[in-house]
């Protein structure tokens, strides 16, 4: 038996929390709004949703005659509450039974309690009522006989029924089978849709009663994974999430630009997003099979985003032979034009042991040993310590993303 228990919009209360506001009759939005109308709105009150604003939006979805708090967001009290609420969670199961999902969600095991709590929703109301008492903070939570079933009652039916919902194998099946749109379970995205759609397919139903080797041809692993899923069974137990550790990693990072960016422009922070992963890959003594990246356009200039995958001739981890490739490949594909958002991803990474000798390539142990040192550099004294001359450039990004926590404002 499995809890899931997610805060109800966890940034914008904790803000109203901080501000002595009730987030069920307070609009707030926690938005940076100094990076201009398409800042992402990264979470908002219930009261604001109340006038049909998602929690994921841009400031310039927002109507502009709906009054609201703008909050810019303050990573280090959004971490301060995380912990708290996990040291509540702590006052009522193990830590062995708990693996916290997101910032804002975690799953809890609870069979070996029941004896104590007599059922899942005693259990869940008294945690629930505890983060209310103890940190003003509204949640939700869904039950199943699995960790999905867990899942998909708080993401589809716990909201709705005064914030608890059990779903069993049978419950799922009566109640779900038919709900729309499939892109509201657990691992159906828009693409997913489109594909199932393109096979006749548009619900959990539909899924259940297609043949397991359609599946398994159109979608693989995932094909198998989804017909388990729309039957309501899940293989997967909190234990062995907890032990896996997957055999190839990736590293992304992206950031939202502060206003419009030239092609030239743009080059400059993507730069420097990929020289601090690789400072972090010659540290953590792994490499790379890959990178990826990718540029997207103000919304005003009607442009498809680009996204580019690029397999490197060998693994690599050096940013001087990294960022040769990775600009060639930049200003091939790259179209001029208003750029507001660049993210960038090294795939297959991997520790480095055992390794093909090349006749045209090896490390340069000196810039290796240097990346190390700088790495130190950051760990003690912080990444604004020891910076490239780029951050001297008016478009670049780096100090300033630096004293960020996940590239939001870490006050």
């Amino acid at each position: 038996m499995y809890l899931c228990i997610d805060m109800k919009s966890f940034f914008a209360s904790c803000e109203c929390v901080i501000r002595g506001l009730n987030p069920m009759s307070i609009p707030l939005a926690v938005v940076d709004d100094r990076r201009g109308d398409g800042a992402l709105v990264m979470a908002a009150t219930p009261a604001l949703k109340a006038y049909g604003v998602p929690s994921r939006c841009r400031l310039y979805d927002i109507p502009k005659d709906i009054f609201f708090i703008r909050a810019r967001p303050r990573m280090k009290y959004y971490i301060h509450y995380a912990k708290r609420i996990h040291e509540i969670f702590l006052q009522f199961v193990s830590e062995e039974d708990i693996l916290v999902y997101s910032i804002d969600e975690s799953f809890l095991k609870v069979d070996s309690y029941m004896s104590i709590y007599e059922t899942p929703k005693a259990l869940a109301l008294r945690i629930m009522a505890k983060i209310k008492e103890e940190l003003g903070l509204y949640s939700a939570c869904g039950a199943g006989d699995n960790m999905y079933l867990a899942k998909i009652s708080l993401d589809i039916m716990a909201k709705k029924n005064n914030g608890y919902y059990y779903l069993s194998e049978e419950g799922f099946r009566s109640k779900l089978w038919d709900h729309k749109p499939i892109t509201d379970f657990w691992m159906i995205a828009e693409g997913i849709k489109s594909h199932l759609a393109r096979l006749g397919i548009y619900t959990m139903r539909g899924i259940a009663n297609a043949p397991l080797s359609l599946l398994k041809k159109e979608f693989g692993v995932l094909g198998e994974e989804m017909y388990l899923h729309s039957l309501g069974k899940e293989n997967v137990e909190l234990d062995m999430v907890l032990e896996y550790v997957p055999e190839n990693k990736s590293i992304s990072r992206s950031q939202i630009l502060f206003m419009d960016y030239s092609k030239s422009e743009a080059w400059i922070p993507l730069m420097e997003m990929m020289y601090l992963i690789t400072i972090k890959m010659c540290a953590m003594d792994v490499d790379a099979k890959g990178v990826s990246f990718f540029v997207g356009y103000n919304h005003h200039a009607n442009k498809d985003a680009i996204s580019k995958n690029i397999t490197f001739p060998i693994r690599l981890r050096s940013f001087i032979e990294i960022k040769k490739i990775l600009y060639l490949a930049y200003m091939k594909y790259v179209e001029e034009g208003p750029i507001r958002s660049i993210g960038i991803s090294f795939f297959g990474v991997k520790r480095i042991e055992a390794r093909q000798l090349s006749l045209f390539y090896s490390d340069d142990k000196r810039y290796i040993s240097l990346s190390k040192v700088i790495h130190s550099v950051h760990e003690l004294y912080g990444k604004n310590s020891l910076i490239p001359a780029t951050a001297l450039y008016e478009k670049s990004t780096l100090i300033y993303r630096n004293a960020c926590i996940g590239g939001h404002n870490e006050e």
